[in-house]
């Protein structure tokens, strides 16, 4: 069933509607959520006509930051609506300037909606109302209305309030956010709405929206397609028939292998081989594209890649072509990243909310920071002419700390005046015993009372001081998982698993590094490895592009070896820190104000890697023109013959 995102869309011509699904244990039914992210939640929504027809499928973006408030993030970031506001907007900008993914303005992206109801059994959206003077009741942004009621500022917390507007200064406001402060002048939206705890809430914060169109096919069933392994379902072009997700639905027939292909089941699967090598490269090229245009706007990592942060759009440009080539890779995820809250940081160090969750496409210095305890002596309390302090010490702990030049610790000390969290560089090389580090702390602002408490520890040992690495992330880590995506959409196939194919990947990777000579190419030094271990092609040679049933030695001679080498070298260039070849040298390799520039060099190998396959494809395109041009010629003679024979009739 199908309701009108708000009372304005039910009379329009084609309106933007959200789909609800009936369910025998709820009376009201329930959203169709695709997903929920840092910043809010995704529901499946459509275009319908008037008749409820559907014609395009949507994905309805609405803002929540209970998720974010959640997290361990909350208490080292600065939380509040003003933030959040401004990180959405940019990601809305980011969405609608770099073509990630099709978006539809409303209006919506940029100025809070109603809050919004769903009534399933009349099919309406039902935004609050005072049933006194029958006012919508609107998210309160003014600070002087918050003030009065002795509620926290929209713009300086994460709260929000519901009120009518030109009510006066004793008009009830309605909490509408997860641990929003009551007071007297707060009421709950039960007892100003009793209705609406009937109805489905799709919008009640009234965060803001953005709409955007919904790509059915996730990345993963598209590469089996591409890679032949699903012969027995048939891609599906019409968006109404979708399955939630899925656009290459199942059939009783068989379907064949070449289906959406240039060559043809006559021309045989050595040329399917070549056609989805040079396919799988136009792919990731799409998808490398659009996190560096991202990321180029945004100024931010992403921190969280992976092969979900994608869908595929099989209704790209060049519909004459078949479906597989008009494929493209769409960036429907912002990222996860949020900036920290370090006073007078000459850097800015971002977080990621899946601390304590590892995946294969992150690295682990985003999963699993260094913590542990230490003992803590301190040498010096510097004040400096900003009133800021400085405190400079000596940290010994046994817990293995692996540093880079920007990383920051995190020092939890316990004083008389209360807990105090500190952020300090560490200098292993300046200390004098072998399990101690230097440091001296950013500067910070700091009370009397805290500052006196420092002074009277100097030289006192602090045993057992919480500690923690928080490391410089940026681009890099973005770069890493986008080598990871590479090992998935380039060796891996039905015979092997994604974990082990990245094992494989950073043991050449480790390999070709160890022996690197800048003066000889990378992909020189992979040919060598190759040729030194026959295991290596077994492993990672060119028969994984796709489920042909072609050897590793067949598929190498279809594939010229430089060809093969180059691309390998392509990805073992992506991974960070793991030699003088790696594009950068660790996560945080990438200057302030150009963090979208390592992907470029990547951008750059696969462009040149996408013309020599599409040579392969189309061999000798010479050739062609000439044959081209016989037949040209052939149909000129021909109309000339006609012309000739039309004249001496009419003579």
């Amino acid at each position: 069933m199908i309701v009108p995102a708000s009372e304005d869309q039910k009379d329009a011509l084609l309106r933007i509607c959200v789909l609800v699904k009936v369910q025998p244990d709820s009376p009201g039914g329930g959203l169709v959520t695709l997903r929920s992210t840092l910043d809010g939640k995704v529901f499946l929504g459509c275009v319908a006509d008037a008749s409820g027809k559907v014609h395009e499928w949507l994905e309805l973006r609405v803002q929540c930051a209970d998720m974010l408030r959640r997290t361990s993030l909350a208490g080292r970031v600065l939380l509040s609506n003003a933030v959040l506001d401004d990180r959405w907007r940019q990601q809305v900008r980011a969405f609608e300037q770099m073509g990630t993914a099709e978006t539809i303005l409303c209006g919506w992206e940029t100025a809070n909606p109603l809050p919004t109801f769903l009534d399933v059994a009349s099919l309406s959206p039902v935004h609050p109302k005072d049933e006194r003077t029958g006012m919508y009741w609107r998210l309160c942004r003014d600070e002087a209305t918050l003030h009065s009621g002795g509620l926290p500022s929209y713009a300086g917390s994460p709260h929000r309030y519901l009120s009518l507007p030109d009510s006066g200064a004793e008009a009830a406001l309605v909490p509408v956010t997860d641990g929003a402060p009551p007071t007297e002048r707060t009421k709950p939206l039960s007892e100003v709405c009793p209705s609406c705890t009937k109805l489905v809430p799709f919008n009640p914060a009234a965060g803001l929206m953005l709409v955007t169109r919904h790509y059915p096919t996730d990345l993963e069933t598209f590469l089996d397609a591409l890679g032949g392994e699903t012969k027995h379902r048939r891609p599906s072009r019409s968006a109404v028939n979708i399955d939630l997700g899925h656009a290459l639905s199942d059939v009783d027939e068989p379907v064949p292998n070449y289906q959406g292909r240039l060559f043809l089941d006559s021309q045989g699967k050595h040329s399917r081989l070549i056609e989805a090598f040079h396919l799988k490269l136009a792919l990731l090229a799409g998808a490398v594209a659009a996190v560096h245009s991202v990321i180029r706007c945004l100024q931010r990592p992403f921190l969280n890649l992976s092969q979900q942060s994608f869908r595929v759009d099989l209704n790209g440009d060049g519909g004459l072509l078949p479906f597989l080539w008009n494929a493209r890779a769409r960036l429907t995820e912002p990222g996860d990243a949020v900036a920290m809250n370090i006073e007078t940081a000459d850097l800015t160090y971002y977080m990621s909310p899946l601390i304590g969750e590892t995946s294969v496409y992150r690295p682990v210095v985003t999963s699993l920071p260094a913590k542990g305890r230490a003992s803590l002596r301190i040498r010096k309390v510097v004040t400096d002419s900003k009133d800021a302090v400085t405190v400079e010490g000596t940290l010994a702990t046994q817990e293995r700390i692996e540093l880079n030049r920007s990383d920051l610790v995190l020092l939890q000390l316990g004083l008389k005046s209360g807990d105090l969290c500190l952020h300090a560089h560490l200098a292993a090389d300046s200390a004098l015993a072998g399990d101690e580090y230097r440091f001296r702390t950013v500067s910070h602002n700091l009370r009397a009372d805290q500052i006196r408490d420092l002074h009277s520890g100097e030289g006192v040992l602090m045993s057992e001081i919480p500690f923690e690495v928080i490391p410089l992330l940026r681009s890099p880590c973005d770069l890493y998982s986008l080598a990871i995506l590479a090992t998935r959409i380039l060796v891996v196939d039905r015979s092997t698993s994604l974990p082990i194919a990245v094992d494989e990947m950073l043991s050449l990777a480790r390999q070709v590094q160890s022996g690197f000579d800048p003066a000889e190419p990378l992909e020189a030094h992979v040919g060598r490895v190759f040729r030194s271990d026959p295991r290596w092609l077994q492993s990672l040679g060119p028969h994984r592009l796709a489920e042909e049933g072609i050897s590793p030695e067949e598929a190498m001679g279809l594939i010229p070896e430089d060809l093969w080498w180059s691309t390998l070298a392509m990805v073992v260039r992506m991974f960070p820190g793991l030699g003088p070849a790696s594009l950068c040298r660790d996560y945080g390799d990438a200057r302030p104000g150009g963090l979208h520039l390592v992907f470029e060099h990547v951008l750059t190998d696969l462009d040149a890697l996408i013309l020599k396959t599409r040579c392969l494809v189309i061999p000798d395109m010479r050739s062609d023109m000439q044959i081209a041009a016989v037949i040209r010629q052939y149909l000129d003679s021909l109309s000339g013959h006609s012309d000739s024979r039309t004249m001496s009739a009419k003579q």
